[in-house]
């Protein structure tokens, strides 16, 4: 993805202990950034969301994101 010029997926998705949790740890381990869309993820729970701040996931509602990738 590096030669793409991707840095950042934006994660938003249904069910999150099935595909979404498998597409960020793939993320993760190609070192890109990761944003999950708090609001636009159901299933996300409280472990869910320890789990994602321990591999350094930063977790935002839809309306803070423009921000964020924007500075």
């Amino acid at each position: 993805m590096a030669g793409l010029g991707v840095n950042t997926i934006v994660m938003a998705g249904c069910n999150f202990p099935n595909c979404p949790h498998s597409t960020i740890y793939n993320a993760c381990n190609r070192d890109l950034r990761i944003l999950l869309v708090s609001d636009a993820m159901p299933g996300l729970s409280g472990k869910g969301l320890q789990e994602l701040h321990g591999i350094g996931v930063v977790i935002m509602a839809s309306e803070q994101i423009g921000t964020w990738l924007n500075p």
